[in-house]
């Protein structure tokens, strides 16, 4: 395991250069992607030596991975990176097309005006070259389950039809978007877990005078070091942005959350509507920002299929066993909606 071996971000970036001397083309990232040194050459083999070599860093609006050709209408999946690719292809079987559609991560290209439409749109020009005409089944992860939705929107308004949108644990915070239905603007905004300025005055009230000490220096020490971690994250990105507006490249180790940011601030231009399709949406239950799945809920016309795990975001994308857990449990449920 390249971590376990002593690796980390900046290292990444000196075994891409040596590979380079060496012949073999790798971006950082799938360093991060396939970790287990087995995996990261399985994954050289299957991309092709020729492949990488003529273009190892793509830059057109949307990357495009997929497993063998098979039979079946693809199944296209809007971000996440290759384990999850493999996962998938694995769970869903070799006569299932998946795709991977992910842009903007390696390269950190994102103007600051890039709005959701448009990225939806670089998407979908990618996806009708690979599909022409529906039935679509459709998915994505974090953010990108923000652009699938977009993309069943537009192709619904098309008149095509959209199968089955999957949402794999999407932002829950109506406050994250320009605007909501009004049926969406009343949610609880309250983090799934959280205790409100009522319920510390009653723990407080409950407690002895050194108890109570106590419990507000750990809450007060909680709210110091997350405020903290912003600052310090603000300021990763603010070197970032500079990067980017100098026409110098964004350090590797800041790509994610530069583009992280951009995906936000073009979250916080949309407007939200509704969707009338069939809508599963797994999602984590653990995390600083849950807010519950109401918000997605109240935008599906035809209901919506919930299924939770006891995880957090990330543990959908790298934890093994979670992985494995939700793609089983995905290929079950996708494979009776195709039926």
């Amino acid at each position: 395991n390249f971590f376990e071996l002593g690796g980390d971000s900046l290292m990444s970036i000196n075994v891409v250069a040596r590979a380079a001397e060496q012949g073999v083309a790798l971006r950082p990232g799938d360093l991060f992607d396939f970790p287990q040194l087995r995996e990261l050459c399985a994954h050289i083999r299957e991309e092709g030596r020729e492949a990488h070599a003529e273009n190892p860093h793509p830059t057109g609006p949307a990357v495009r991975s997929k497993n063998v050709d098979g039979s079946r209408r693809p199944f296209f999946m809007v971000h996440g990176g290759g384990r999850l690719l493999a996962q998938l292809r694995d769970a869903l079987g070799q006569e299932q097309p998946v795709y991977l559609l992910s842009a903007h991560w390696e390269e950190a290209n994102l103007d600051s005006d890039i709005d959701l439409e448009q990225l939806a749109g670089e998407a979908l020009q990618v996806l009708l070259e690979i599909q022409p005409a529906g039935p679509y089944q459709l998915g994505g992860y974090s953010f990108g389950a923000v652009i699938a939705f977009e993309i069943a929107r537009v192709l619904s308004a098309r008149g095509e039809v959209v199968e089955t949108l999957f949402m794999l644990d999407p932002p829950e915070d109506p406050g994250v978007f320009a605007s909501v239905p009004a049926s969406c603007q009343n949610l609880e905004r309250r983090r799934e877990g959280e205790v409100g300025a009522g319920g510390h005055r009653a723990q407080l009230s409950a407690l002895g005078p050194a108890e109570a000490v106590r419990y507000a220096v750990s809450k007060l020490g909680n709210h110091i070091g997350h405020y903290a971690s912003r600052l310090r994250l603000n300021a990763r990105y603010m070197y970032a942005l500079a990067c980017f507006n100098l026409r110098r490249p964004v350090p590797a180790e800041l790509r994610k959350l530069y583009v992280f940011r951009r995906y936000l601030g073009a979250a916080r231009r949309y407007e939200l509507g509704s969707l009338d399709c069939p809508i599963l949406l797994y999602r984590a239950r653990r995390g600083y920002h849950k807010f519950g799945p109401a918000l997605w809920q109240a935008l599906a016309e035809s209901g919506i299929t919930l299924v939770e795990f006891d995880c957090e975001h990330d543990d959908l994308q790298w934890k093994p066993e979670i992985v494995e857990e939700w793609t089983r449990q995905f290929a079950r449920q996708f494979a009776a909606a195709a039926h």
